[in-house]
């Protein structure tokens, strides 16, 4: 599915790396040494649109020909970070649920209300290998979705209506399902209880319990007689709960499993690492385990615990034992201070258990809360460094109050994209929410690509680097700024590669201001719904949570265009990333206003002096002149025409005049372009141009024309025609001296050798 396993610990290290070249790379040969073991990876990009998850799973299915290579994981969930606080320890008595669902960076995400009956009973579901016949009318649901908008899963390349990555949501019966914490087993097991190959994925575990189960404790029953009777694929933690209960449940291989009922008094991290530690097994009532669970960690000589007393330490039995960084910030939040580190934490710091001095007690962990837990408190730990990060695609928290009288009313889903640092979480009733905000529909837009040149109608881009070195952007698909994912994805990437700590600032500052607004809403349409009928509280929590998300979406993209943007007035102009890009390489300036006129006229000293700049400025002897309109030089625009005169590109007018502030003409900006490049040894064979307008270009310009037309420095409208003598405008301009300095750049003048 979506990624391989943490090896011990360095998958998580290497893992944007991947992510980022296997959308950049054709082909690419990776070498890693693992365990003793040589691991060669060798990469094609060429899957058609099924997509970077396909690539991962068809990787691994080929990549283990060295037999010591302890297992590789087909996996959904990189760096998901899953959190459980119960409700003695918050402020208002509520049970907290959450999990952040982390891939790659630019990926885009969908939500969506599933109605009820959308599976019949007796249909078949088909997900990406897992099949499931459903037992009655599916329920309806909320959820969460990788984007199949175009078509095809992005998943498994299929066309078959399938959901793909369904990971969490409520349904009509208060079940709320938090799915696909992907855990690292111990590699012996690939060989004593493996993974089934069409057993249950995690990316269609949402899917199932939702639609089937009534109540938390059937979607634990569900799910673990499909592990006993069909097998699972994937390793994988997931949170189940409704108002009366929370379980927590863990599989490391294809039929050995743990599900432990959540305490009140206790808090659960799990970042991809495992959960449950040392678990007395005849403490029925909260603990449901495989029945060859100890016999399987005996097989593969991996078991530690106690079998006459029937007790397993789960995650030391089955897992990998390195503690990761997430964890450890985890841990530091939740503690107020920085007392944890990678060197002193371990398995003891965190895993959840039922043992104490021997005897059962009341399932616990060691992690403490400095304050009672808060909606806030919830919210803040996705922007914690490294669980926050422009990996996260979506996270969410269900946060769920036992005591409300209204069961439809006593879940409140906070639904937030991407980046925890960038962004806002909405309030959704989820029982009372029959459809989302459409900018959580968009979807099939394509992927963010790599470029070394922004395209002149990118929107939205930011700096990548790929594993070769090469420099360029990343371009979010055209549309982008429809979807509330790829707004969010924009802003966040932005900020953090081009912001000034002010801006920064700026920006958080106005998200928390949205955020608490979101937070007084919440209380407001739990209190409203209590005196509404059903229909009523349909339509208007429906209504009310698409109104703040629309309006987070807009401070979004308000945000991303302050910050993106060097001047004030030029969101609406079609020349915007060539000017953003001009402006940032030193090529224009704007005016004292904060403004740049993309559509006012260029005058003649204005233009050669934006030549100049996208020259870098080269020093000048003097500023003295000789035409006989000096005067009327500006200060500003004499270094730059005494530099175009020395270097062929202004001969000035018969009457000794250069006319400065004359408007120049499109004709006009090409000739000069061409006397630049013609300067610096360029040659150019120019052909026959397409322009319709072609026998109105002057005699003069028209060499010129053809040689800029020839490597596209220049080039036409829409409708076909030029406009040689049409005045050139200051948008114009920032786009073509932008080509011409990246023309200089991308084709460097070669000199020839001496001859000897």
């Amino acid at each position: 599915m979506h990624t391989f396993s943490e090896f011990s610990g360095f998958i998580e290290n290497i893992y944007y790396q991947i992510a980022n070249l296997l959308h950049n790379y054709s082909y690419l040969l990776l070498t890693y040494a693992f365990d003793g073991a040589i691991i060669c990876i060798v990469m094609n990009k060429h899957f058609g649109q099924k997509g970077i998850n396909t690539m991962f799973k068809k990787l691994l299915a080929s990549v283990l020909s060295v037999a010591m290579i302890s297992a590789l994981l087909v996996s959904n969930a990189f760096a998901c970070t899953m959190v459980y606080v119960g409700s003695d320890l918050t402020d208002d008595g509520s049970t907290y649920l959450a999990r952040s669902e982390d891939y790659s960076n630019s990926y885009n995400k969908i939500a969506y209300v599933n109605a009820h009956g959308k599976y019949a009973a007796g249909s078949v579901y088909e997900g990406c290998s897992f099949t499931w016949t459903f037992t009655h009318d599916s329920y309806s649901y909320t959820a969460t979705a990788d984007d199949f908008l175009s078509g095809k899963c992005p998943d498994c390349g299929k066309t078959h209506a399938h959901t793909p990555m369904e990971e969490n949501g409520t349904n009509e019966k208060g079940v709320s399902v938090s799915s696909m914490v992907t855990l690292s087993w111990n590699g012996k097991y690939s060989s004593v209880d493996p993974m089934v190959k069409n057993g249950m994925c995690e990316s269609d575990m949402t899917t199932v319990l939702l639609s089937e189960a009534a109540t938390a404790k059937e979607g634990v029953d569900l799910l673990l007689k499909i592990y006993d009777e069909t097998g699972a694929k994937e390793r994988s933690g997931v949170l189940i709960a409704d108002q009366n209960e929370a379980w927590y449940i863990e599989n490391y291989t294809g039929h050995q499993y743990i599900a432990v009922k959540l305490s009140s008094s206790m808090i659960a991290i799990s970042p991809n690492m495992g959960a449950i530690g040392l678990v007395d097994l005849d403490d029925t009532e909260n603990v449901i385990a495989s029945k060859d669970v100890i016999a399987v960690a005996k097989q593969a000589d991996s078991f530690v615990g106690d079998e006459d007393a029937n007790t397993i330490d789960f995650r030391a039995s089955y897992s990998r034992l390195s503690v990761n960084s997430r964890m450890v910030n985890g841990l530091n939040y939740f503690a107020g201070e920085d007392k944890f580190t990678s060197d002193n934490t371990t398995s003891d710091d965190f895993t959840i258990s039922n043992v104490k001095d021997g005897k059962i007690v009341t399932m616990y962990t060691p992690i403490e809360a400095s304050a009672p837990v808060t909606e806030k408190t919830m919210v803040d730990f996705y922007k914690v460094d490294g669980i926050g990060n422009t990996g996260n695609l979506e996270w969410h928290i269900f946060q769920i109050d036992a005591d409300g009288e209204k069961m439809e009313s006593s879940t409140i889903q906070w639904l937030a994209m991407e980046n925890g640092q960038f962004t806002v979480a909405i309030p959704y009733l989820p029982m009372y929410t029959t459809d989302m905000y459409e900018g959580y529909k968009v979807g099939g837009l394509g992927a963010a690509k790599f470029v070394t040149e922004l395209p002149e109608d990118a929107t939205a881009f930011y700096p990548a680097t790929q594993r070769d070195g090469t420099k360029g952007y990343k371009v979010l698909p055209k549309g982008w700024e429809k979807g509330y994912y790829w707004s969010v994805d924009a802003l966040s990437n932005y900020a953090l590669n081009y912001c000034t700590a002010d801006e920064l600032e700026m920006i958080h500052s106005a998200i928390a201001v949205m955020q608490q607004k979101c937070y007084d809403k919440a209380a407001e349409m739990q209190k409203a719904v209590a005196s509404m009928s059903d229909e009523q509280a349909k339509a208007y929590c429906t209504a009310e949570s698409a109104a703040l998300a629309k309006e987070a979406h807009e401070l979004t993209l308000a945000l991303y265009n302050e910050v993106s943007m060097p001047f004030s007035d030029i969101a609406g102009s079609g020349y915007k990333t060539a000017i953003t890009v001009a402006a940032e390489k030193g090529i224009v300036n704007g005016y004292s206003d904060g403004s740049f006129k993309p559509n006012s006229n260029v005058t003649r000293a204005q233009f050669i002096t934006m030549l100049y700049r996208a020259a870098g400025s080269p020093e000048v002897a003097d500023t003295e002149l000789d035409f006989i309109d000096a005067a009327d030089i500006a200060d500003a625009y004499k270094a730059a025409v005494v530099w175009g005169t020395e270097n062929g590109m202004i001969f000035g007018y018969e009457d000794g005049s250069f006319k400065p502030n004359q408007e120049i003409s499109r004709a006009q900006m090409a000739t000069f372009a061409d006397r630049y490049l013609t300067s610096l040894g360029y040659e150019f064979d120019g052909s026959d141009l397409s322009f319709t307008d072609a026998d109105q270009i002057n005699a003069n310009y028209i060499d010129s024309v053809k040689a800029m037309a020839s490597i596209d420095i220049i080039k036409g409208f829409g409708d076909g025609h030029f406009g040689p003598s049409e005045t050139a405008v200051r948008g114009q301009a920032a786009a073509i001296l932008l080509r011409v300095a990246n023309y200089v750049v991308d084709n460097p003048v070669t000199t020839p050798a001496p001859v000897e």
